[in-house]
C-alpha cells in the first residue's frame, strides 16, 4: 500500500525548530513565510533567526507525494567550511548540496543541518534595494520580481537571494539572503524574474565582504547591504510526517484526513467491501451501508490508498444518541415504551419489525417530556426503533425486545 507524505503542524503545516545561532540570545520576531513551490510543502519559520529576514538554512522539495517519497533539500547558507546533514531516516550527508533522499516508511522525520564556518568569514544577511533602472517589464502586475545574485572576485556565481515582488519606488525592498563571504570584493547583481522570456538584468555593484554596512550606487541602481562576523556554527531543523490517508467518521459522514487543506489536487474513489461506489468522488461522503470502506487518492505524482475503515450504523448512531441523551425504557417491554431524549424539534419515531416492516410511527411532541408509544398489540419478538429529526435524518437506532 502506498503512503503519502505531507508536512504537518497540528495536521496542517510543518513543525519547525527556531532557526538560531547557537551562541545567540533569543530574539523573537514575526512570521516569515518560506513556502516552496513544490507539491505539498509550505511552512512558517518562527522565533529567533539566522538573519534579519528570518531565512531558513534549506528548503524542502519532493518529487513524489507517496512512499517511497523522494525528497530533495536546497541549501541556502552557501560558503560554510563544512556541512552535516541528518535526514532522520538513518541517512546523512556532508555535502554542501546533498542529492535526493528516499523515505521508504511512514513516520515523523526530523531533517537537520549543522553548518560550521571558517575563521574570518562574514555573514551577508541583508540586501536592501533602494532604486532600480527602468529597463524591466512585467506582463501581468507591472511590479518587478527582484532577486540578487552574488559573484566572487573571479566572477563565479556563489549564491542568491530569495525573490521578492515589490517596486522600490514604493519603498526600499529587502531581499532575504544568507551567505558566507570573506574579506574580498564581491559583485551583487540585481535581476527581475520574468515568467515569460528572459529575466531582466538591472545592474550590479561591488561590495567588500568585510564591511559590515554600506550603501552602494552604480548608475540608476542603488542598494544597501549588511554583513556581520559569522558565528562558529549555525543549525536548522524541520520535522516532516510521512503518512497514509486516513478515513474519519464525524457527525455521520466519512471523510479523508489527507491531504491538508489546499495541498495539491487529488481525485477520490471510494469503495465499500472492495466494490466501487460509483459517483462518490469527493473527500467527504455519506455512508452507503455497513462494511469496510477504503478510498483511493490520485494526484501530486502518486496513487495513495487508505487503510480499511469499518463502519457500523448502529455503533455510529449509538454514539450520536448518547450525545443527545437518548433513553428507551423499559427494554424488554411488555406494553408501553418510553423514549426520552434531547430531541430536535419536529422529531418522530418509527418502529420496524425484524424483517423491516414499519409497525409503529409516532411524533415526539415535547422534547422535555418522555414520549409514550403503545406496543401492547405487537407480537413478541425483536424490533428496531429509529428516531428521525425534522429533516428526516436518522439520529438514533435502538434494538427493542417485545415480551
Amino acid at each position: 500500500m502506498k503512503a503519502t507524505l505531507f508536512i504537518t503542524e497540528k495536521k496542517l503545516s510543518c513543525h519547525l525548530s527556531p532557526l538560531r545561532r547557537l551562541s545567540s540570545q533569543i530574539n523573537p520576531r514575526g512570521l516569515f513565510h518560506g513556502c516552496t513551490a513544490s507539491l505539498l510543502f509550505c511552512c512558517l519559520v518562527m522565533g529567533n533567526s539566522l538573519t534579519a529576514q528570518n531565512t531558513p538554512l534549506f528548503t524542502v522539495n519532493y518529487e513524489t507525494a507517496c512512499v517511497p517519497a523522494t525528497i530533495s533539500f536546497g541549501n541556502i547558507l552557501a560558503g560554510a567550511d563544512s556541512y552535516q546533514w541528518n535526514f532522520g531516516n538513518g541517512q546523512a550527508s556532508f555535502a554542501p548540496q546533498p542529492g535526493p533522499v528516499t523515505y521508504q516508511e511512514s513516520g515523523h522525520f526530523t531533517i537537520s543541518l549543522l553548518a560550521t564556518t571558517a575563521p574570518g568569514q562574514y555573514l551577508l544577511n541583508l540586501i536592501r534595494v533602494i532604486a532600480i533602472p527602468g529597463n524591466w517589464w512585467e506582463l501581468f502586475d507591472n511590479v518587478p520580481d527582484l532577486y540578487a545574485r552574488v559573484l566572487d572576485a573571479g566572477g563565479n556565481y556563489i549564491f542568491r537571494s530569495s525573490t521578492v515582488t515589490a517596486n522600490p519606488s514604493s519603498g526600499a525592498v529587502n531581499l532575504p539572503i544568507a551567505g558566507l563571504v570573506s574579506g574580498q570584493l564581491y559583485t551583487i547583481e540585481i535581476w527581475d524574474s520574468d515568467l515569460v522570456g528572459n529575466n531582466d538584468y538591472l545592474g550590479s555593484v561591488q561590495i567588500s565582504g568585510a564591511q559590515e554596512q554600506a550603501s552602494v550606487t552604480n548608475g540608476a541602481l542603488s542598494l544597501e547591504y549588511e554583513t556581520e562576523p559569522a558565528e562558529a556554527v549555525y543549525q536548522y531543523a524541520v520535522e516532516i510526517e510521512v503518512g497514509e490517508p486516513a478515513i474519519l467518521l464525524e457527525d455521520g459522514y466519512l471523510s479523508v484526513a489527507f491531504p491538508p487543506a489546499g495541498a495539491g489536487n487529488f481525485t477520490y474513489t471510494w469503495y465499500l467491501n472492495g466494490e466501487l461506489l460509483a459517483g462518490l468522488n469527493t473527500p467527504v461522503i455519506e455512508p452507503q451501508g455497513d462494511g469496510l470502506y477504503t478510498v483511493r487518492l490520485v494526484g501530486s505524482g502518486c496513487i495513495a490508498a487508505s487503510a480499511p475503515f469499518e463502519y457500523n450504523e448502529l455503533v455510529e448512531l449509538d454514539e450520536i444518541a448518547e450525545k443527545k441523551g437518548v433513553r428507551v425504557y423499559p427494554n424488554p417491554v411488555q406494553s408501553g415504551l418510553f423514549i426520552d431524549c434531547d430531541c430536535p424539534a419536529g422529531s418522530w419515531l418509527v418502529l420496524y419489525d425484524a424483517i423491516g416492516n414499519k409497525v409503529v410511527s409516532d411524533q415526539i411532541l415535547d422534547a422535555k417530556d418522555p414520549t409514550y408509544s403503545n406496543l401492547s398489540g405487537l407480537p413478541q419478538g425483536m424490533y428496531f426503533l429509529r428516531l428521525f429529526d425534522g429533516e428526516g435524518q436518522v439520529f438514533a437506532v435502538r434494538k427493542v425486545v417485545k415480551q
